[in-house]
């Protein structure tokens, strides 16, 4: 149960339960509208562009970030094996 709060807390610092949440609550409110058929404000459709692009903006921030830190280490570990050393055994 403390590994929960934990992953929470951490998910809290890097704001994607937060972004996330407000992703959700304006295309919530955009597919309200379109479904009661009620007009949506332009200023709402510019709103829900931003965090739409935002949140996934930092999706695709964090996947890179992880690929760029694997590139570095299966770098790393080839010049271990290149210059003699044995590989580590995980």
């Amino acid at each position: 149960m403390a590994g929960f709060f934990i992953k929470l807390l951490e998910l809290l610092e890097e704001s994607v339960i937060v972004s996330g949440m407000i992703a959700l609550g304006t295309v919530s409110t955009i597919l309200y509208l379109c479904i009661k058929g009620a007009p949506i404000p332009d200023v709402l459709i510019n709103i829900g562009m931003i965090v739409i692009g935002f949140f996934f903006g930092g999706k695709v921030q964090a996947a890179q970030s992880k690929t760029q830190q694997s590139y570095v280490e299966y770098a790393s570990r080839m010049k271990e094996v290149q210059n003699g050393r044995p590989e580590k055994s995980e």
